[in-house]
Order: C-alpha cells, then sequence, then structure tokens
C-alpha cells in the first residue's frame, strides 16, 4: 500500500510539474543551471535518476517536481522512481517491523543498518551534489 500511494503521489507531483512545464521553459530555459541539468540528465540518463531515489534522505517529492520540468518521458519516471523507491520502503517497513515485534536485538540491528546506509550516504552526498 505504501508502495502504491507513493507511485500515484509520484504521477501527481511528475503530472504538475508537467502542466507548468511551458510556462516554466519560458522563463528559465536559458537559465545556466537549467542548462547544466539538462546536460546532467543527458550524460547519467535514467541511472542518475534511479540512483537519486534510491538513496535516503534525498528530498524525492521535491525531484518528482522537478523531473517532471526535465526532458524525461512519464514511463520511465515510473519504472525509475518506483524502482529507486522500493529499497527504501523495504527498509522502513523492516524497521517497523522490528520495532512493533519490541525485540531489542532486532531493532538495534535494524538500526545499525540503516545508521550504515545514511553514513554511505553521507559520504557520498558531496560528490552527488556537485554532479547532479
Amino acid at each position: 500500500l505504501s508502495t502504491l500511494g507513493i507511485f500515484l503521489g509520484s504521477i501527481i507531483a511528475f503530472s504538475i510539474a508537467r502542466f507548468f512545464k511551458e510556462k516554466f521553459l519560458k522563463a528559465y530555459e536559458g537559465h545556466p543551471f537549467y542548462q547544466k541539468t539538462v546536460k546532467v540528465l543527458k550524460k547519467w540518463g535514467g541511472m542518475g535518476i534511479f540512483l537519486l531515489y534510491l538513496f535516503p534522505g534525498f528530498p524525492k517529492d521535491h525531484l518528482n517536481y522537478f523531473l517532471g520540468l526535465m526532458p524525461v518521458r512519464l514511463r520511465a519516471f515510473l519504472i525509475l522512481s518506483t524502482l529507486g523507491r522500493i529499497p527504501g520502503t523495504l527498509a522502513l517497513c523492516l524497521q517497523g517491523d522490528a520495532v512493533f515485534s519490541g525485540d531489542p536485538k532486532r531493532i538495534f540491528i535494524t538500526a545499525g543498518a540503516f545508521l550504515f546506509v545514511f553514513l554511505i550516504f553521507v559520504l557520498v552526498k558531496k560528490r552527488l551534489t556537485t554532479l547532479f
């Protein structure tokens, strides 16, 4: 259910951005940041989008709107955003299950795994920020 809600919300956010895309492009198409972003998307393509959705802590809701303004097909967006979010959604479900079970060992193992992944993200975040 969580993945379905994320999927539907992503479609709505992407579609809202697409609705305003023409207006946005008239105002910002020549802006250097927009040009750089399009260039990065062309270079990294689907893999770049997938990685942005995969990493924990990245503002994915903002990314939904942003990609709606970029030259990205809806079908590719839906596949990449959904697949990129599944590991995080699964991990959050496992964490919730560990807390619900009340087993301190499971809670600490799950929290440790999350901390490990988050630390990797923090180490890679600066490099991702410069790329994307």
